[in-house]
Order: structure tokens, then sequence, then C-alpha cells
């Protein structure tokens, strides 16, 4: 069985009306990790960049940040 798994940043970011630009600001991670995270283009995530944006949206489970979609979701 196939799966996915699709980080919401998207979700998040759009909750609390921000750009990618506001983001970086906010955070400082590079355009580029905040980018690959939100259109779903990523291979790996360092572990201090997700500790940021889980503080900063105030996240405490990886659950509400990440979804497994299956292959008949995906």
């Amino acid at each position: 069985m196939g799966r996915e798994i699709k980080c919401n940043l998207d979700q998040f970011m759009a909750s609390k009306g921000l750009t990618q630009l506001d983001l970086k600001r906010e955070t400082g991670l590079s355009p580029i990790t905040v980018r690959a995270l939100q259109n779903n283009r990523f291979s790996r995530i360092d572990k201090a960049s997700l500790e940021k944006l889980l503080d900063f949206f105030e996240v405490d489970s990886l659950d509400q940040f990440f979804t497994i979609l299956h292959n008949k979701d995906v």
C-alpha cells in the first residue's frame, strides 16, 4: 500500500494570514525550506526547523502538522 506524508503548513499559514515571507521573518527559516514544506516537495526536514515551526504555531502533536495519505487518498 502506497502512502504520502503531507505537511499541513499551508493550513497553519492561512489560519494566521501569513505569507512565505512573513513566516521566514517570524521563524528565521529559509524561504526554500518554507516553500518546500508548504508545497509538499520535501524529502526530509531538519529537527531544528520543525521545532521552530511547532513552537511558532503552538502545535503539540505531529499528527496536527502532518497527515498520512494512503494510496486511495493520494
